[in-house]
């Protein structure tokens, strides 16, 4: 038997090898494109002698996206990926293609070890999420702020070293001469305004300006930075 070598892979990034992306202005959502919502890394022998798993694997699960399906089915870190839909995965090529041919909305059963016992969780396939399909960058500015903000293409998260799950717009440039937003540094990515979602520079600016048109002063604002997230009021203008 064969094992493959470890490797790491976004399932989403996997899954849309054969899915067309039509970019648009920084953003733009195939609705053919499937997603997991799971990261994982192959198995390696010294892997599969550590867990005390005696059967082939395909992968590990490393990472699971607090929003996605993997999720919602109760996929864990940790899980070996076993099966799919009754027929053994036993290396990371049978898993790629087995996944590779899932469509959004395909109900599937995924046999996954854990702890010792097999059990099978039920998993929907979604459509890859817009916040996750940036195919195109965009820049944006907060010139009160002294704030350049950009989406998170696959380049700028390779640059800023941010982890595969993280959704939002990067902080590329924060004026240190500006002491009104000090609390947001370059490489900060912001995740909400005002509860919000943000995946591009236009949502943020949009955000910022109804705010002002509303007569507000503040915009509530959550980030991730290297410390974790945190929250931060910025003025509106």
């Amino acid at each position: 038997m064969t094992r493959s070598t470890p490797r790491a892979f976004l399932f989403g990034l996997v899954l849309c090898l054969a899915a067309g992306i039509a970019p648009s202005a920084g953003h733009a959502a195939d609705p053919a494109r499937p997603y997991v919502g799971m990261q994982v890394h192959g198995m390696a022998p010294e892997i599969s002698d550590a867990l005390g798993i005696n059967r082939p694997s395909a992968a590990l699960v490393r990472d699971v996206d607090l929003d996605g399906p993997a999720a919602r089915a109760g996929f864990r870190r940790g899980d070996v990926l076993v099966s799919l839909n009754g027929k053994g995965l036993d290396s990371f090529d049978d898993l790629v293609t087995a996944f590779g041919g899932l469509k959004p909305g395909t109900d599937v059963l995924v046999g996954v070890w854990r702890k010792g016992r097999t059990q099978e969780l039920g998993l929907t396939v979604a459509t890859y999420p817009e916040a996750r399909n940036i195919t195109k960058g965009a820049a944006g500015t907060l010139p009160h702020l002294g704030l350049g903000l950009v989406t998170i293409t696959e380049k700028e998260r390779e640059n800023f070293n941010l982890e595969w799950a993280i959704t939002g717009v990067l902080v590329a440039h924060a004026g240190a001469d500006n002491n009104r937003t000090a609390d947001v540094a370059r490489g900060d990515v912001i995740i909400l305004v005002n509860q919000d979602p943000v995946w591009t520079p236009v949502q943020v600016l949009d955000a910022f300006a109804m705010a002002a048109q509303t007569g507000h002063d503040r915009v509530l604002v959550l980030v991730r930075g290297p410390a974790g997230y945190r929250y931060v009021l910025l003025p509106t203008r």
